[in-house]
């Protein structure tokens, strides 16, 4: 696969709605980012916990 269609895969398949997970999640939550690149934290988790704080 050659970059160019590498970033146009990724493109394709990251919805708008996981996207805006992972911008609140750096967000409010900036200490979840490398449990979540590394899986040791879902995306869905980290989304769940940074709402929690922010709704505090």
């Amino acid at each position: 696969m050659t970059p160019e269609s590498a970033k146009d895969f990724a493109a394709k398949s990251i919805s708008s709605a996981r996207i805006s997970y992972a911008r609140a999640v750096n967000r409010l939550c900036p200490e979840m980012v490398d449990a979540v690149i590394c899986g040791h934290s879902g995306l869905d988790e980290a989304y769940r916990e940074a709402n929690r704080l922010r709704d505090r």
